[in-house]
């Protein structure tokens, strides 16, 4: 997040809940990628002027949120892919974690990703 906001008038904000603590590779591999997805979208094609992270470590399950203030989309009419990972290698790693991805977002309202993993012990 800070790498992709230093140098540009983006403003960009990270909030960390709960008990940081690591989680399984594979997890936490699929966490970034998606999470580097969410922010790319919404520096290269949102235009937002705002970016914020959300790291929540809970107990039973962990939850990324990234929220821009850009442009938005129809989730039901998604933008065509332009070379990137795109929303459906989100949905492919949020499924190989057996997590969920939530997609909210409207025309010019901006767009939320939330990719929710459950967590064993």
């Amino acid at each position: 997040l800070k790498q992709m906001a230093d140098g540009t008038e983006l403003h960009a904000a990270l909030e960390v809940t709960g008990k940081p603590r690591r989680l399984a590779p594979v997890i936490e591999n699929n966490l970034l990628r998606v999470g580097q997805e969410a922010i790319t979208n919404a520096t290269r094609h949102a235009r937002a002027r705002e970016i914020k992270v959300i790291l929540d470590f809970g107990e039973k399950q962990f939850r990324l949120t990234v929220r821009d203030d850009g442009a938005g989309f129809d989730p039901a009419k998604p933008p065509p892919r332009s070379g990137g990972f795109g929303l459906v290698g989100m949905k492919e790693r949020a499924a190989e974690v057996k997590g969920e991805l939530r997609i909210r977002s409207e025309p010019n309202q901006g767009t939320e990703i939330t990719l929710t993993v459950p967590l064993s012990g």
